[in-house]
């Protein structure tokens, strides 16, 4: 009974192993490629994933777009779900593509906008730059 139990509480102790989505976004600045960024959202992570995995993935593209503008176009997906889109307006803007991000918005306003998400990034500066931490989503993003 003892075996059993030490080694059901070793087993616990474990930590769990990142996903891809995770090996991604804490990795990127190694090799910090725009193309490795296309399908960012059909990693099946992002699609089942609660909103706290959508700030990260904000500031990551806000710093490609900032970047690259040249790939906004091909990193946007055709058809974003609601957390996807949200995150991909917040970013646009942060990269400091303002009037990209409101015709994005329009575009998107009959699919519809994650509205938990569209509350974490409402206070959003312009500019990644100028973020202060206030919240953790801040911290995140």
């Amino acid at each position: 009974m003892f075996a059993v139990l030490v080694s059901g509480m070793a087993f616990a102790q474990q930590p769990a192993t990142p996903s891809d989505l995770d090996r991604l976004i804490a990795f990127f600045y190694r090799d910090p490629r725009p193309e490795r960024l296309v399908g960012i959202f059909d990693s099946e992570q992002a699609q089942s994933s609660s909103w706290m995995a959508y700030p990260p993935i904000t500031g990551l593209l806000a710093r490609s777009f900032n970047l690259h503008p040249d790939w906004i176009e091909r990193l946007i997906p055709n058809a974003p779900d609601s957390k996807a889109a949200s995150t991909l307006v917040a970013a646009l803007r942060l990269s400091g593509h303002a009037a990209e991000a409101e015709r994005f918005r329009a575009r998107l306003r009959n699919s519809g906008l994650d509205a938990k998400l569209e509350g974490e990034f409402a206070a959003l500066p312009a500019r990644l730059e100028d973020i202060q931490i206030k919240t953790p989503s801040d911290l995140d993003v």
